[in-house]
């Protein structure tokens, strides 16, 4: 059963634990988006396992595949030529058979239970299955291209772990982990969440549109996450208003900011322009080797129950990527939905919506990433014509030529066909240049 999150980035999750797949689908990223696989491919790592102490024995290497609407281009830059990118990563490292117990035995403070009351006789509870954290890769996809975007824009997401085991000192969270993991036992823990450069006003509204509950609903759907706040939060309640108040200033160019931030970046559910910072509380992990009582709903009786399998002592580490994942997609879904609304009011004024200077910059951005992926595919186009010198082929290769162009044509569309061609169509030459420096000069070329 597929779960969607979005108006405008619209993302929707699907698979288990234990299928054979992870998917995730994302509606509404603008074509021609560059999507850098290798700094993807580094957000991701961040949620694996593999290499940290104490964490589950179970390695995935998560590494991405993409199903539809991105056209590779330049080795590690993809270009979005779609209105939906569907996503997949592969369940290789499982053993479901030490789930079996549990359709019958469900586990403390897992979903197991509310599962079985849910869908019955079809509830799928290797690994967790639909509600494991494992499907917190998909999201991480979303949201490791949302903050791609993001950053383009100057928006910038970061995460910190403040406490691991009711302790805020960084200097025992490996000796808690460690006791944890010794006494077959687990720890929750907070981790704080800061959104910098999201300009005043350009997100979110009042009520059920509101900022605040966009970002919690989307971080509600980290399996782990029991507890959301924003600036001063919880302790904000527990003092004067005088002292939970932030003040209004100028800074030095003449902006509007506050000299505190108890408010979080956020007022009347509206991007304040000041950082948007949430904390998020992260429970223990619940599959534990100690003793823990539960109950046979085959049998009506009162049962002991040990969890074995491989299984994190606390995933707050791993959590921190899926932390900025989910605000990532909450916050460019917001930005969108602002930006629709404000072309809605600039179309009824006639009121242009950038400057000469800002369309300028922005084009100095693109160029700035075309020029890199051009430089990496003549490197690449390089290394191809010394394996053809080597092997006696031909550089002209015209089938090849014309999957290359059809796909360049595709990804442009809206209109812009004949310039894609002719684009296309130049970068081959210059491509097929750089192929004939690498032959022989007795070789025929053609």
């Amino acid at each position: 059963m597929a779960s969607t999150y979005g108006k405008n980035f619209k993302v929707t999750l699907d698979g288990t634990s234990h299928g054979s797949e992870v998917n995730v689908k994302i509606e509404g990223i603008p074509e021609g988006t560059v999507i850098d696989y290798k700094e993807l491919h580094s957000f991701m790592q961040r949620r694996e396992a593999e290499g940290l102490e104490f964490a589950t024995g179970r390695h995935e290497a998560d590494d991405v595949n993409f199903r539809k609407g991105i056209f590779s281009f330049g080795g590690d830059l993809g270009i979005v030529s779609e209105n939906v990118v569907e996503a997949f990563v592969e369940n290789k490292d499982v053993r479901s058979q030490d789930y079996d117990k549990f359709r019958y035995i469900p586990r403390p403070s897992h979903a197991d239970f509310a599962a079985i009351m849910k869908d019955g006789d079809n509830v799928e509870i290797a690994g967790g299955g639909r509600f494991s954290g494992r499907l917190t890769v998909g999201l991480c996809i979303a949201g490791g291209i949302a903050k791609q975007i993001l950053e383009k824009r100057g928006i910038t997401i970061l995460t910190d772990i403040v406490e691991i085991g009711g302790d805020d000192n960084p200097l025992d969270f490996e000796d808690i982990l460690g006791a944890a993991h010794g006494m077959k036992d687990s720890v929750g823990g907070i981790i704080e969440c800061g959104v910098m450069g999201v300009p005043a006003g350009s997100c979110g509204d009042s009520y059920w549109d509101g900022l605040e509950g966009n970002i919690s609903k989307a971080l509600f759907g980290i399996p782990a996450v029991k507890g959301v706040e924003f600036g001063s939060g919880f302790e904000g309640a527990r003092v004067m208003g005088s002292k939970n108040n932030d003040p209004f200033a100028f800074d030095e160019s003449g902006k509007v900011v506050t000299l505190t931030n108890n408010h979080g970046g956020i007022l009347g559910g509206i991007a304040s322009g000041m950082p948007i910072i949430v904390r998020a509380a992260i429970k223990p992990t619940p599959s534990i080797g100690k003793p823990q009582q539960s109950v046979n709903l085959k049998t009506g009786e009162v049962e002991t129950i040990e969890i074995t399998g491989r299984h994190d002592p606390c995933i707050v580490p791993r959590a921190l990527p899926c932390i900025e994942a989910a605000v990532a997609i909450a916050i460019l879904d917001a930005l969108m939905e602002g930006e629709k609304i404000a072309d809605n009011v600039s179309a009824l004024g006639d009121k242009a919506k950038y400057s000469i200077d800002e369309l300028r910059n922005d084009i100095d951005e693109q160029d700035e990433i075309i020029f890199n992926a051009l430089k990496r595919r003549f490197n690449l186009t390089a290394e191809i014509g010394k394996i053809k010198a080597e092997k006696g082929l031909n550089i002209e290769d015209k089938e090849r030529e014309s999957q290359v162009i059809s796909g360049a044509i595709k990804t442009f569309g809206n209109g812009y066909e004949t310039e894609a061609r002719e684009i296309i169509e130049h970068i081959i030459t210059l491509s097929k240049k750089g192929e004939e420096k690498m032959m022989p000069p007795f070789r025929t070329l053609r």
